[in-house]
This record gives structure tokens, sequence and C-alpha cells, in this order.
């Protein structure tokens, strides 16, 4: 089989991109936001509004926050995957692409994409998430080795 002439310099190809979700639903934001209400906090919880990013519905401050802060939607966080993979994982090609899926990957791993994605965003809301959120991340990492 011929490869086209264009490449493949980005995970996959600009319209697919484009009408591309990854699978991070609602219940995997679910499973994320557990996984960090799940472990000690690292700190006393500060209260701060997510609402600077926000869907595409307009209302990203009806999220239920974690440890003060605003866990970003389900939406925002499926965004953020897609920015590690097309902007990250050329750079660091350590995700298996074509059989990814959000749903099946381990929790740790998946909210350190998100969170590389949200800082990729750029956003004052998902710089303020990932720098509170950046820590516990770690200690999830570290339990599920």
């Amino acid at each position: 089989s011929e490869v086209g002439s264009g490449a493949m310099e980005t995970p996959m190809s600009e319209r697919e991109r484009r009408n591309s979700r990854w699978g991070l639903d609602e219940e995997c934001r679910s499973r994320l936001q557990s996984t960090l209400n799940n472990l000690p906090s690292s700190g006393p919880p500060r209260s701060e509004s997510y609402g600077d990013t926000a869907s595409s519905s307009g209302d990203a401050a009806g999220s239920p926050s974690i440890e003060g802060v605003q866990f970003p939607p389900a939406e925002i966080l499926d965004i953020a995957l897609e920015m590690y993979l097309y902007y990250f994982h050329p750079t660091l090609p350590i995700i298996h692409i074509p059989t990814f899926s959000a749903k099946n990957a381990p929790r740790p791993l998946l909210l350190c994409m998100c969170l590389i994605g949200l800082s990729i965003l750029g956003t004052a809301g998902a710089a303020k998430f990932v720098t509170r959120t950046f820590p516990v991340s770690n200690i999830a990492v570290v339990y599920a080795l």
C-alpha cells in the first residue's frame, strides 16, 4: 500500500480532528473527579471559579467543585485531551493513537494528559485548575505505580 504525499505530522488529519471527540464524556469526567476526590488534599481548599473557560452552552460554572476548585466540564476536558494529542503527543509519542480510548485509559494517565492539554489551552480558568490540581495528580500517579 502506498502512503500519501502528506506524511503524518499530526496524530490525525485536520478533517478527522475537527470531527473527533476522544470519548471523554461525563462518565470519564466523573471518574477523573472521583480519583482526585479520593486522594489526600495537599492544603486548605480555596474557592475559585472555572468560569473563565466556557463550554459551548456558556455554562461552565455549573460543574461541581473539587476541593474548592471548579472541575472542568466534560467538553473542556475533551478539548484539553485533543490539545494534548494534537500539540504535545508529536513531541513525546507515548500513546498509541489508533487504539486510544479515554474510557479505557488509566485514570492517572488520562488526568495527566488532560492537565497538559489544559496548560496548552491557556485560559485563566484552565491555568488555575492545573496549578491547583497538579500536586494532587502527582499523588494519583504515585498510587497507580
